[in-house]
């Protein structure tokens, strides 16, 4: 079952997917949520809903918990209300919230999963801080989105995004589903003599087709919480974290030590010590690259489960060149996070940057069962698959990354690759205009530039593939390989 935690300084999917590859419908009127036990609600968050509302209906006071349409669950608007009183956003983050049942998503009978149709949930949630208190707890909250079913919704491709009410001094979790009823699990936000884990229980009030909303289930009060001081070693390790933040890393390697002095065996502590070593990204055989990694490691030795410190020291092992032991703490990751689709496109750039383009493929097709509406994981499953010579499985690929984004130009330089190897070459160039036409960056071109090089070097003779080259570059030269 998919968990979706509050992690801290996560690294940029995009950024590794460049480095390795070079690449609304209107609110349901529904009876008002039980708000038995939960905080005052706020203003409403502004929200294209408000467009699609019949404006000659008497006016009603605003729900904040009202779903609402989003473009998608990674651009949830946040309401003002939440800012207020100098609260700023530190960071957030969204997952899949999938039942345990194959082939099975949370709303939908099997009779509609079919083709678009998903009723897949996703947690988005959000950390706030406080910049004039910042000795507050940060504030926790939760988006829960989908994407609807009807063809003929009121914002056709939209997701629809709910806010559940959040909970003063608690922290979010996890957010899991056991197939009928979403589960909230918050933590303590800061140091406590009780530190329990309760819980907040959500329940679909709708049709099959997504229509509707969640309502709380008999949800009561949390126990209220008195907060302890921190120890000294809590202290450091939490000035070594807003030391990174602000990107004072010599600063942040200090207090992490002082933190492991006072407490050897914190592995949060010796987490935040790798990435303070990293610092904006240390060369690959320097001496703080190989601090990072036994830093990562004695995380990873006091603490297993600790999925972000296998992250971080898969990617240095990889610039380290041992690439067994970066594909093994990639495997890591996977193991604790099996729902999670990253952890499986990590794996997969690894292994083919190893040479191992098939395992490659089979492991980025396992995210895009996840994700399927991430057009991401269609690219880098259609660059591998035309790397393997697997041409219509890579175009049915691009297909897919195009009908959610026509403007994708590394499907598009894909499909002038295998237009340009079966001679085609009208359909290529086709291919090569519509990437000018959506702005191909540079970087783009240059990626393009030299895997046609590669080609030309096996057909040197290929009409297509020259008037291909020249029209990626055009009159740019790009430094061979």
């Amino acid at each position: 079952m998919t968990t979706a935690r509050n992690r801290q300084l996560m690294p940029s999917l995009l950024a590794l997917f460049l480095s390795l590859c070079g690449c609304g419908p209107r609110p349901v009127a529904e009876a008002p949520p039980d708000t038995e036990g939960q905080t005052t609600p706020m203003t409403a968050p502004a929200s294209p809903a408000s467009e699609v509302m019949d404006r000659q209906e008497p006016a009603k006071p605003a729900d904040p918990f009202a779903p609402f349409p989003v473009r998608s669950q990674l651009e949830v608007p946040l309401p003002d209300r939440l800012f207020a009183g100098g609260f700023e956003r530190r960071g957030g983050g969204t997952a899949p919230v999938n039942t345990e049942e194959e082939d099975r998503d949370f709303f939908t009978d099997p009779a509609f999963d079919k083709e678009k149709n998903t009723g897949r949930l996703f947690s988005t949630e959000v950390s706030l801080f406080n910049r004039y208190e910042p000795k507050l707890p940060e504030r926790s909250v939760a988006f829960i989105c989908w994407r609807p079913l009807s063809a003929d919704s009121p914002a056709p491709g939209a997701t629809i995004a709910q806010l559940l009410p959040w909970r003063e001094g608690y922290s979010i979790y996890e957010v899991t589903t056991d197939g009928k009823q979403l589960l909230v699990q918050f933590e303590p936000a800061y140091g406590t003599s009780n530190p329990g884990r309760p819980l907040d229980i959500y329940v679909w009030k709708g049709d099959t087709h997504g229509n509707g909303r969640f309502v709380p289930k008999g949800n009561k009060p949390f126990p209220k919480i008195a907060a302890v001081s921190p120890s000294d070693a809590e202290s450091e390790r939490q000035r070594g974290f807003d030391a990174i933040t602000a990107q004072k890393y010599s600063e942040a390697v200090e207090a992490f030590e002082a933190a492991i002095k006072r407490k050897p065996n914190d592995a949060a502590a010796h987490y935040g010590l790798g990435l303070a070593y990293i610092g904006p990204g240390q060369p690959a055989g320097s001496e703080d690259a190989r601090k990072a990694i036994a830093a990562f490691t004695k995380a990873v030795a006091l603490d297993p489960k600790r999925a972000d410190a296998w992250r971080e020291r898969s990617v240095l092992y990889w610039s380290e060149k041992q690439y067994d032991k970066a594909i093994s703490d990639t495997s890591k990751v996977i193991d604790l996070e099996p729902k999670e689709a990253q952890g499986y496109i990590r794996k997969a750039q690894f292994l083919a940057e190893s040479g191992a383009l098939e395992k490659a493929i089979a492991t980025v097709q396992t995210a895009t069962r996840l994700g399927p509406e991430e057009r991401e994981y269609w690219e880098i499953l259609a660059l591998f698959q035309y790397r393997a010579g697997h041409y219509d499985e890579a175009l049915k690929s691009t297909d897919r990354a195009l009908d959610q984004d026509d403007s994708r130009n590394v499907s598009r330089l894909v499909r002038a690759y295998i237009y340009a190897r079966r001679d085609q070459t009208e359909k290529a160039l086709g291919q090569i205009k519509e990437a000018y036409d959506n702005g191909i960056a540079y970087s783009e071109r240059e990626d393009g530039a030299k895997e046609i090089r590669k080609a030309l070097r096996a057909q040197p003779k290929s009409a297509a593939l020259n008037a291909l080259y020249r029209a990626v570059c055009r009159n740019d030269s790009f430094a061979e390989e």
